[in-house]
């Protein structure tokens, strides 16, 4: 069992969501530019309890990135979004995603703040190894400043 690639999995599903083209355009109502993430994963796997880490990071983030991908960190190739709708500021998606061979479900629900700051969490439900896993996700992401170059 890999507790770091089921760490990194659980991240990806909060962070990041695969496959261009499957969630709504989000150029409209988020600001291209350098973000900042804060992202804390709880996760549960079997009896095991993964240590909590916050984990920060910073990305340009694209206009053409929030055409297609809003979230823009995703490399995992192995997850595919089931369905995303946009309303009243709300974002929620549901993905699945295989890792380790077994599949894991994600639903997340993003509300956007403003142009510039959102919210959310993602839960993560499935098995890894043969042992359950369960994974909350909250995320904190708002804009810093221009990515320094002509991309925002």
């Amino acid at each position: 069992m890999k507790l770091p690639a089921v760490g990194m999995m659980i991240l990806l599903g909060a962070a990041g969501v695969a496959q261009a083209g499957s969630l709504p355009d989000m150029s409209s109502v988020l600001s291209p530019g350098q973000w900042a993430f804060v992202v804390e994963p709880n996760v549960q796997l079997g009896s095991m309890k993964l240590p909590e880490k916050t984990i920060k990071h910073s990305k340009c983030v694209t206009k053409e990135d929030l055409k297609k991908t809003w979230f823009a960190q995703n490399s995992n190739k192995e997850c595919t979004t089931v369905s995303a709708s946009y309303s009243g500021r709300v974002l929620s998606f549901t993905q699945k995603c295989k890792i380790e061979g077994n599949e894991v479900t994600a639903k997340g629900r993003i509300t956007i703040d403003s142009s510039t700051a959102y919210h959310g969490a993602v839960d993560s439900i499935g098995t890894v190894s043969g042992q359950a896993l369960n994974g909350h996700t909250t995320i904190k992401a708002h804009r810093t400043g221009s990515c320094g170059d002509s991309q925002d």
